[in-house]
């Protein structure tokens, strides 16, 4: 089967489009900020923090990472 010249721009332009598409959403993943430990505290991700290294409790000694209940 052989694509018409119509079909061949067609195909061709909407392969540009999604290559356009493509570096365009990988630029915005890789721009985005990495998260620090007030971010994981803010959240209250407790697991993101242990992996990451981030300290339990404040200066005065409380800790950061609590339960609320819902």
């Amino acid at each position: 089967m052989k694509l018409t010249k119509r079909g061949e721009f067609v195909v061709g332009t909407f392969f540009v489009l999604c290559l356009l598409a493509l570096i365009g959403i990988a630029g915005a993943v890789e721009g985005q900020p990495t998260p620090t430990c007030d971010d994981y505290q803010a959240a209250q991700d407790w697991e993101l923090a242990l992996h990451n290294g981030c300290p339990f409790t404040d200066e005065e000694g409380n800790y950061l990472y609590t339960w609320t209940p819902e």
